[in-house]
């Protein structure tokens, strides 16, 4: 297989997700400012990430096998260099995710939502919780 076929099969998991997070921070830019703007920002650091990449597999992993860099040392390096590219985007989208949400109101019991004429919204939180951890179990894997 090509050099530059299987660089692009390898930054398909990094580049993907990118693209799409930029799509969606532009299309929802009207409706939540501050959180699509926290979107482009993670996604421009997952496009980071692939740059980091890209520059790991074809200049570190060279000089690791030349001897001029060693192993310990590249390992260090692009452990670091994913760990800090991972951190940020976690944090910015878990900022995403909380910061244009209204304080919390309690729910109106249904005795008191007939009389009072508001409609009781069933929460999804317990599908949600349940569903992103399955994902998370699952696809961090294949990942």
């Amino acid at each position: 297989m090509p050099q530059y076929l299987s660089t692009i099969i390898n930054l398909l998991p990094v580049v993907i997700p990118a693209i799409v997070g930029l799509v969606l921070g532009i299309v929802f830019r009207s409706r939540a400012r501050k959180a699509s703007l926290l979107v482009i920002l993670a996604s421009v650091v997952l496009l980071l990430q692939a740059v980091f990449q890209v520059v790991t597999n074809h200049f570190l992993v060279p000089l690791s096998g030349n001897g001029l860099l060693s192993w310990e040392a590249y390992s260090m390096i692009v452990s670091a260099g994913y760990f800090v590219f991972g951190a940020t985007t976690l944090g910015l989208l878990l900022a995403a995710a909380f910061v244009e949400r209204e304080p919390y109101r309690p729910a109106v019991p249904a005795a008191e939502g007939t009389r009072t004429g508001e409609a009781v919204q069933p929460h999804r939180g317990t599908l949600v919780l349940t569903l992103g951890l399955i994902s998370m179990l699952l696809f961090s894997p294949l990942g």
